[in-house]
């Protein structure tokens, strides 16, 4: 399925396109407003004209149709305008809550594989502030311009009415204000966009700057990346103040201009009474009719600087939600039925095309209850292998196969049950540990829950919380050492059901003594689960029934444990590295 059908249209006519569903809600929500304004202008020219007819002393029965028009419109002029509000906020709540499913399903398939060139504070900005921004796009961008044009053309009638020449000299005072609008648009543009991306670049450096403070001030770097961030909210503050004086004085140039109009309505409509065209008590009301109608004219200057806003925000947006899925899922689901084997025949990846592979000729089989080993320096393949059998990524040669059939047959879903995750950097939300805990297996108990952080080796310091498994952990874990959070990742991992237990760099946070224990109760993985584990920490794989070897994105040797010490090759000499330097730390040499 097409997550992005609009994709490589035009801009406008996209986002057009996602408030389409919604076109009933905003065509009443503008005839609603059309009312409000036509009820302004319907009291004021009435008022006047009861005001100037009065002056003649007449009889009341004669003023009595108008004063029942200036009570109508007094009354409806609220009643509309209560209705026009809620009409446009509950269509502006709609509009936000689809932005917002919309940005997330195409979000969705892109994170993590497609996001790497965006950083949080970029991310955020865009799920809040962008979002934020498009909940106006109804009630500020899309409605003005066509209330105004309606109030244009209906009071251009109105006053055509009573002589062609003030019609249109009325509608040709209306639409020259409004190319002056579309001017100071063009004018203000440039700062706008400045001013739009230089909020974007200050929220991600807030952002990196209140995650990094403490390597700011062990560094003493926090005053010289304070000013820097200073410096950029003094341009941030210049551009904004630019933007709003043009803004403002557009804005009294639109009030001119109503006042403007008034006279050269009023300065056509004299010569006409004089003539006998017109009868004079008419002259108030074509005058405050012209004046009222401004009404509809004087939100464009906001309007158009918030279509700007609107465009800006919609572009990056449509960037991510543009970005190629990393996966094509099947449109038929299979099920994983069982595990009997994950076969890599010849596999190669790469993740920009015009560079070096990843990963090229890897082969290799899991069966029920085999334990295999990945090792290798640091860049040589390792966690793109897991991302490979998780399907964050399909291989771009050779065949991936799970019970037999492509991995990408299966949907991306169906692939991940099968596998309880450890991934190498784990993410912990700030929620009670039982919460974290049952992150893929919701129906847990506390029995299971208990089980999964014994054999995590956790178990004892989890039980001694002051609240037990209903402590909160803070923002990203921030209460636990950065082993308890890596044996807590275990525990969640265990909790899992899954055929298959695949672990990366498992205990790259603890010390020797911990890291025994927890490799000691992790080989228990008991009954047909089999453990694929990924690790440059060469400890407690004499147990392992197979060691895979990585180099520069190849299998450089296989065997067992004491096999690949036989060879005098890698694996020798990064274990005899490894054993030199534990060696070392303890003073043994």
């Amino acid at each position: 399925m097409n997550r992005n059908p609009g994709a490589g249209r035009y801009l406008p006519e996209r986002l057009l396109s996602l408030v389409k569903p919604y076109l009933g809600w905003m065509l009443l929500a503008a005839l609603l407003g059309l009312l409000t304004i036509g009820s302004s202008i319907g009291l004021m020219a009435l008022a006047a004209y009861i005001l100037a007819a009065a002056s003649l002393q007449p009889s009341i029965a004669e003023l009595q149709v108008a004063i029942v028009g200036v009570r109508f419109f007094g009354i409806s002029r609220g009643v509309f305008r209560y209705l026009e509000r809620l009409v446009s906020h509950q269509t502006t709540f709609r509009l936000l809550s689809r932005f917002r499913e919309w940005f997330y399903r195409g979000l969705e398939p892109a994170a993590p594989a497609r996001l790497a060139d965006l950083d949080s504070g970029e991310l955020l900005s865009r799920i809040t502030a962008d979002l934020v921004t498009l909940e106006k796009f109804y009630l500020r961008v899309l409605a003005p311009p066509l209330i105004a044009v309606f109030t244009v053309v209906l009071s251009g009638i109105l006053v055509g009415s009573f002589s062609i020449k003030l019609g249109v000299a009325f509608v040709l005072a209306t639409v020259f204000t409004m190319a002056i609008v579309l001017f100071g648009y063009f004018r203000r543009r440039p700062a706008a966009q400045f001013q739009a991306e230089r909020r974007g670049e200050i929220k991600s450096a807030l952002i990196d700057q209140l995650q990094g403070t403490a390597d700011l001030l062990v560094f003493n770097a926090e005053r010289r990346y304070r000013a820097a961030l200073e410096h950029s909210f003094e341009g941030l503050e210049e551009a904004g103040y630019r933007l709003a004086s043009r803004l403002r004085f557009q804005r009294m140039l639109v009030g001119l201009l109503r006042d403007g109009t008034v006279l050269l309505v009023l300065a056509l409509a004299v010569p006409a009474v004089r003539a006998g065209e017109i009868q004079g008590v008419y002259l108030g009301f074509l005058a405050m009719a012209a004046y009222a109608s401004y009404e509809a004219l004087l939100p464009l200057p906001d309007s158009l600087q918030q279509l700007d806003l609107s465009l800006q925000a919609a572009e990056r947006l449509f960037h991510i939600v543009d970005l190629p899925p990393a996966v094509v899922e099947p449109e038929s689901r299979v099920k994983a039925a069982g595990f009997s084997s994950l076969a890599f025949d010849r596999v190669g990846f790469h993740y920009v095309p015009e560079e070096d592979p990843v990963l090229q000729d890897i082969t290799f089989e899991i069966t029920p209850g085999k334990r295999m080993a990945v090792v290798g320096p640091s860049g040589s393949g390792k966690s793109t292998l897991l991302g490979l059998i998780l399907r964050l990524w399909d291989a771009d040669t050779g065949e991936i196969r799970l019970n037999g059939r492509l991995l990408k047959e299966y949907r991306s879903d169906e692939v991940r049950a099968c596998f309880s995750v450890k991934p190498q950097r784990t993410f912990l939300f700030n929620a009670p540990v039982g919460s974290n805990l049952k992150l893929g297996a919701p129906q847990a108990s506390i029995g299971e829950m208990r089980a999964a952080a014994h054999r995590a080796a956790i178990g004892v310091f989890l039980e001694g919380l002051p609240e037990g498994y209903d402590t909160w952990l803070g923002e990203g874990g921030a209460n636990l050492s950065g082993g308890e959070r890596q044996r807590l990742a275990l525990a969640r991992a265990y909790l899992k059901p899954g055929s298959i237990l695949l672990l990366d760099e498992p205990t790259s946070s603890l010390d020797a003594v911990a890291e025994n224990r927890v490799l000691e109760r992790m080989l228990e993985t008991g009954g047909e689960q089999a453990l694929l584990l990924i690790t440059h920490r060469l400890t407690g794989l004499e147990a392992m029934d197979e060691i895979l070897v990585l180099s520069r994105g190849r299998i450089f040797e296989r065997g067992t444990h004491g096999e690949l010490l036989k060879l005098d090759g890698l694996y020798r000499s990064l274990w005899q590295a490894q054993h030199e330097a534990a060696a070392l730390n303890y003073g043994l040499r």
